[in-house]
C-alpha cells in the first residue's frame, strides 16, 4: 500500500485519536559461497512499514502498533487500525499530549556505498581468517 492510502484509511476511521508512519527502506547484499567460490551474490531491498495508532480519552492515552505488508489491501488495512485502536483502548498510560501535526520525513542516508565490494571485502577477511588444516569456513 501506498503512504497516502494507509493516511486515508486512518483519517477516515474516526477512533483513531492520532498516528505516526514509520518506513524504513533496507538495501543488502547476501554472498552464498560454497567452498570458497561464490555462487550467489543476491541484492535484497525491502520496505517496512510500521504504523502506531493512538487512543485518547479521560482515562488516558494508550497505543498499538500496525505492520502493513505487501499483501494488505484497504479492508485488511481497516481490521488492523480497529484491531490496534481496541488494543489502545485496554493499554492505557496517563494522559500525555501527541506531538503536533507535521508531514516530516526524517531520511537517514549513510552516502553512496558500494554494497558489493564492501560485502566482497567482508568475505576476504573471513577467508583470511581460514587457517585450519582439517576444516575450513
Amino acid at each position: 500500500m501506498k503512504t497516502n492510502e494507509i493516511i486515508a484509511c486512518l483519517k477516515a476511521n474516526k477512533k483513531v485519536d492520532g498516528y505516526e508512519i514509520s518506513l524504513t527502506k533496507k538495501d543488502s547484499r547476501e554472498l552464498f559461497y560454497v567452498l570458497k567460490h561464490l555462487e550467489i551474490n543476491r541484492a535484497v531491498k525491502t520496505e517496512t512499514i510500521i504504523v502506531e495508532v493512538y487512543s485518547i480519552d479521560a482515562k488516558g492515552t494508550g497505543s498499538s502498533l500496525i505492520t502493513i505488508t505487501a499483501a494488505d489491501d484497504k479492508a485488511s488495512l481497516n481490521k488492523k487500525i480497529n484491531a490496534a485502536i481496541s488494543k489502545a483502548k485496554a493499554a492505557k498510560n496517563n494522559y500525555y499530549p501527541l506531538a503536533k501535526k507535521s508531514n516530516n520525513i526524517s531520511c537517514k542516508d549513510e552516502g553512496k556505498l558500494e554494497l558489493n565490494d564492501i560485502a566482497c571485502n567482508v568475505a576476504k577477511a573471513v577467508f583470511k581468517a581460514d587457517i585450519y588444516k582439517q576444516g575450513w569456513i
